[in-house]
């Protein structure tokens, strides 16, 4: 929680939502960010940043039996990072949008996040549009 109202300004801006509550399309490229532990004892002070990209639920459900369709699956295979310890509430970012929020993992592809679009009618309500 901020300690005050957050100035928007070129280096803070807010993020739009998903237009609809249709699924990522599979293979969509996306960025994860997060403050988390580069390990398990070393918090970090600065923000880090990777690659994710959408997996297929299919795929997803292999290492994920519990996945609903509130979640989706993204993962970083061509490197060793994913989301870590401390990392979640980060963002998923895709085509511009926040389309997850970073919910867990085990410290290897893929993670799970919570599917945005899956909740834009209860964010809505929420914010009162």
């Amino acid at each position: 929680m901020l300690s005050h109202k957050a100035k928007l300004n070129k280096y803070v801006q807010v993020i739009p939502l998903p237009k609809s509550s249709s699924d990522i399309p599979v293979d969509t490229k996306c960025i994860v960010s997060a403050w988390g532990y580069i390990d398990k004892e070393v918090a970090m002070d600065k923000l880090f940043e990777t690659n994710a990209t959408v997996l297929s639920q299919r795929k997803c459900l292999l290492s994920y039996p519990e996945l609903s369709d509130g979640m989706v699956c993204a993962a970083s295979y061509h490197k060793c990072t994913d989301v870590n310890y401390g990392d979640s509430s980060g963002p998923l970012v895709c085509n511009g949008a926040a389309q997850g929020i970073v919910s867990y993992g085990f410290q290897f592809p893929p993670s799970v996040y919570t599917r945005i679009a899956h909740y834009l009618p209860w964010i809505r309500k929420t914010m009162g549009q």
